[in-house]
């Protein structure tokens, strides 16, 4: 892995292809979270964690060496990513919910079934 100076060099000191292609894949990255496709589906399951941490570490980098292109990218990425968790989150609250009705229902239904 980078250190953070190896990572300062890399986008600071010369090596625009370097930042050239992370902005050209994060940016593909970012316009499929923005169209709604899931960053478990582009990614795989192992590879999810390494996509956040990346992001989460560039968006610092950037911070620290002035670039603002890179930081605001990172930052609109990071959002999604956070959205994305918080509705999955919410989705699994939703299911239990849906699932304590449809139970309530059923058992009212039964006991009514009971009592005829």
């Amino acid at each position: 892995s980078l250190s953070e100076i190896d990572s300062i060099c890399f986008f600071s000191l010369g090596f625009s292809f370097f930042r050239k292609n992370y902005i050209e894949i994060t940016r593909a990255a970012r316009d499929q979270l923005q169209n709604g496709n899931n960053v478990w589906y582009l990614f795989g399951g192992l590879d999810v964690p390494k996509f956040r941490s990346s992001i989460s570490y560039f968006h610092e980098i950037a911070g620290k060496i002035g670039d603002k292109e890179l930081k605001n990218l990172c930052s609109e990425v990071l959002v999604l990513l956070d959205l994305e968790k918080n509705q999955k989150r919410c989705e699994g609250w939703n299911l239990g919910a849906k699932k304590e009705k449809k139970e309530k229902k059923e058992k009212k239904e039964k006991k009514e079934k009971k009592e005829k």
